[in-house]
């Protein structure tokens, strides 16, 4: 099939069109608009159906057909790009942000982003996590010194609203009450095989962000105390080993 026919075939799929494009024709060789419309209709709710379980919390808080029409109005313009639909809405966290419909719930948009940065983390590699063990025998100096690689599930969202705690709703609705604009950031892990999300405050996100971003473990604290006076150093360190959040100390 040439570059055009597929172009013209996929913009017929996808953009609704009551006709079929050239060439899908039935026996009698005659244009065939019913076999075509039942294959559209087949692509778009598969896609629909792929979108839900991506993004089971966007599902759950704004309901099935709200969702629905969400999903049919993302699949319509921006097509799979991979054969895997596990991995299927790499721009619907952006896509929500413009999708008036929604504008009054802003904070879809970055609950959209931790679910997707949830699948990343569900399909990473299985590298082990950096415990306190691999830093026993280091001092003081040469931990504060150190730099750590991120584990290829860790992942850091950052956002104005609630979105870890939004984030409860790939489960169903929470049962305690959520204050939406309340800043929070969201750590996505995966320890023991296991993808977790956790809030972070505004502090301790900086550390994370700095540390992950190839600062030292001495950098990340000193950002983190920048950043709010309460941050607490010991309680963040073992929050950073219990999340499993990096994999090993840098080689240097």
């Amino acid at each position: 099939m040439s570059d055009p026919t597929q172009h013209s075939f996929a913009t017929a799929l996808l953009g609704g069109e009551p006709a079929p494009p050239p060439g899908v024709v039935g026996p009698d060789g005659a244009l065939a608009p019913k076999r075509f419309a039942v294959y559209r209709n087949n692509v778009t709710v598969s896609l629909i159906e792929a979108l839900g379980a991506n993004f089971p919390a966007i599902g759950n808080f704004i309901g099935d057909e709200n969702f629905t029409i969400l999903a049919r109005a993302y699949a319509r313009s921006h097509p799979p790009t991979s054969p895997m639909m596990q991995a299927y809405g790499e721009g619907f966290a952006e896509f929500i942000d413009g999708f008036e419909p929604l504008a009054h719930a802003p904070f879809l948009g970055d609950l959209a982003r931790v679910e997707m940065a949830w699948l990343s983390a569900y399909h990473a590699a299985d590298d082990p996590v950096l415990t306190g063990d691999d830093m026993a025998g280091l001092d003081e100096q040469a931990v504060m010194a150190a730099k750590l690689r991120p584990h290829p599930a860790f992942a850091l969202v950052r956002s104005r609203y609630a979105i870890a705690d939004l984030a409860a709703w790939r489960d169903g609705e929470p049962g305690e009450r959520i204050r939406f604009d309340e800043a929070q950031s969201a750590l996505v892990t995966r320890p023991l095989m296991t993808v977790e999300v956790r809030g972070l405050d505004q502090a301790q996100a900086v550390f994370f962000e700095s540390l992950g971003g190839g600062g030292t473990l001495g950098q990340a604290v000193s950002d983190g105390l920048e950043a709010g006076g309460d941050f607490d150093t010991a309680r963040t360190i073992a929050l950073m080993l219990e999340a499993g959040a990096f994999a090993e100390l840098e080689k240097r």
